[in-house]
C-alpha cells in the first residue's frame, strides 16, 4: 500500500482559522446586550404612549380622580426604571465598542440638532448622487461633489449674561445680530444693551460683522456698563420631562412634557409660553397644591 505523503496532503487543504473561544463569547455577549437594549427601547416607547393616552384622557381635569392619579406615578415610576436601564445597557455597549461614538449618546439640546442636521445634509447629497448614478445619468459625473463642513465648525457657541449659553448655525451673510436675535429676545436681551467679545483674546466684535467670520469660535455677550443689571432677571429653562404629578402654572392643567426655570422654579407647557411672566422671581413663593 503507498504511503500518501503528509505534506502533499496538508497542501491541499486550505489552511483554517477557527475565532477563539473568548472573541466567539465576547460576540455573543455583544448580541445578547442588543436585544435586550431593543426591548427595553420597546418598553419605554409602550410606557411613554399609554402615558400619553392617560395624559389626553384626563387633562382637561383640575382635580383628576385618585384612580389616575395612581396609575400615572405607576407608569412614570416604570417609565423610569426602563431609561436607567437603558442608560446602563448604553454604557456596557459603548464600553465593548472601546468608545467609538454613537447617535444614542447625543445629547438631546440644541447643539445635537445643529449636529445632526449638518450630518443628515451630507447624507442627503450622498444619497441624491446615488440616485443620479443608479438611474444611469450622466450630470452626476460632470457636476462637482459638494463636500459637507464638519459640524463642529459650522457654528458659533456663544456665552450669554447669568450663566446661560447657545449655539447658533453659521450662515454666510448673516450678521451676527441677526444670527444671536431669538436667543437674546427670548432672554428679554438687546444688541443695543450688550457687547460681543470673541473668547480667545477678549476681542470686541462688531454687532454688524458676519457671522461666517466667527465660524467655529467662540463668543460672548456681556451686558453693557451702563445698563443696570438689576432691572430684570432673565428665566433659564431647561425641557424636562415630569416624572411626578405636576401642573402647568400658566394653564393648571396636568404637566408631562414642558418646561421649567431652573432659577424661579415656573413649569409649563410649550404651548403656554406666552402666557410666562417676562421677570424670574428667585424667591417667589410657589402655590404648594400645584407643586
Amino acid at each position: 500500500m503507498a504511503v500518501v505523503p503528509q505534506s502533499m496532503y496538508n497542501g491541499s487543504v486550505p489552511n483554517l482559522r477557527l475565532d477563539s473561544p473568548d472573541k466567539c463569547f465576547e460576540d455573543e455577549k455583544s448580541g445578547l446586550l442588543l436585544e435586550e437594549l431593543k426591548n427595553i427601547q420597546s418598553m419605554i416607547r409602550l410606557t411613554k404612549g399609554n402615558l400619553e393616552a392617560l395624559n389626553a384622557r384626563f387633562a382637561e381635569y383640575q382635580h383628576p380622580p385618585s384612580m389616575y392619579i395612581t396609575e400615572y406615578e405607576d407608569l412614570t415610576s416604570k417609565l423610569n426604571e426602563f431609561q436607567i436601564q437603558e442608560q446602563r445597557l448604553l454604557e456596557k455597549i459603548g464600553s465593548d465598542c472601546d468608545g467609538r461614538d454613537s447617535p444614542e449618546f447625543l445629547d438631546d439640546g440644541d447643539e445635537a440638532k445643529l449636529y445632526s442636521d449638518s450630518f443628515l445634509t451630507g447624507m442627503q447629497l450622498t444619497s441624491n448622487n446615488s440616485q443620479t448614478n443608479f438611474t444611469g445619468s450622466t450630470a452626476a459625473d460632470t457636476s462637482p461633489r459638494i463636500s459637507p463642513r464638519s459640524p463642529l465648525k459650522s457654528v458659533v457657541r456663544a456665552f450669554l449674561p447669568n450663566q446661560q449659553r447657545t449655539t447658533v448655525q453659521v450662515r454666510p451673510g448673516q450678521t451676527v445680530r441677526d444670527a444671536l436675535y431669538k436667543a437674546m429676545r427670548r432672554r428679554k436681551l438687546t444688541a443695543d444693551m450688550c457687547v460681543v467679545y470673541r473668547c480667545n483674546g477678549k476681542e470686541q466684535v462688531n454687532w454688524d460683522d458676519d457671522i461666517s467670520t466667527l465660524e467655529g469660535e467662540e463668543i460672548s455677550v456681556e451686558i453693557h456698563e451702563r445698563i443696570p443689571i438689576t432691572t430684570s432677571i432673565s428665566h433659564n429653562f431647561v425641557r424636562k420631562t415630569f416624572f411626578t404629578l405636576a401642573f402647568c402654572e400658566c394653564c393648571r392643567k396636568l404637566l408631562f412634557h414642558g418646561f421649567r426655570c431652573q432659577t424661579c422654579g415656573y413649569r409649563f407647557h410649550q404651548r403656554c409660553a406666552n402666557g410666562v411672566p417676562t421677570l424670574c422671581q428667585p424667591l417667589r413663593v410657589e402655590n404648594n397644591y400645584y407643586r
